[in-house]
């Protein structure tokens, strides 16, 4: 399916169909599981138009109530990898919808449904600026140079502390007596 050029949308209208209906109706779990991940590999390799690509992610989503654990895991990450390369945000109460849904399989019984679940809220969140904006704007040196800033000052309230004071003069003592 990987091609070489420039994305075919022929090649990807030709298999849609036959990759949704099995991601649907197949037989087995594996073989919707497998159906599932080529769907969304094809749509994001294949697909031109932005409109196909949130169809697919619709069918995706369509997945998500499904009773196999890996079919709806499947579905979860398949539908945030082709999140990632839309051009345009969800619409408002659509994102909500995502948001609430992908909330409310945080407490599925599967772990990796869980772990896609967050997954996807986590690329919600940081695509859509929802995330943490003061940690965002720090640097990251200077929030470890203020920690060892700090690391110190404790270090220094120790030394000064009687316990430290102490422990400094057994020091200089231990220190004396080894040098004589």
């Amino acid at each position: 399916m990987l091609t070489l050029g420039e994305p075919d949308e022929n090649l990807f209208q030709e298999v849609h169909a036959d990759l949704a209906k099995a991601a649907k109706q197949g037989k087995g779990a594996a073989a919707k599981v497998a159906a599932a991940e080529a769907l969304a590999l094809c749509c994001f390799v294949a697909a031109e138009d932005e409109h196909t690509t949130l169809a697919v992610m619709q069918q995706l989503h369509g997945l998500w109530d499904k009773d196999s654990a890996k079919l709806r895991a499947a579905a979860l990450r398949g539908w945030s990898f082709l999140y990632t390369s839309l051009c345009n945000p969800l619409p408002t109460r659509q994102l909500e919808a995502e948001l609430a849904a992908l909330s409310a399989l945080l407490h599925d019984a599967d772990v990796d449904v869980r772990a896609a679940a967050g997954e996807g809220l986590g690329l919600l969140y940081n695509s859509c600026g929802l995330g943490d904006s003061d940690f965002d704007e720090e640097d990251p040196d200077e929030l470890i140079d203020e920690e060892a800033e700090e690391d110190e000052q404790q270090q220094q309230q120790t030394d000064l502390s009687p316990a430290g004071e102490q422990q400094q003069q057994l020091q200089l003592a231990q220190d004396g007596a080894g040098s004589s």
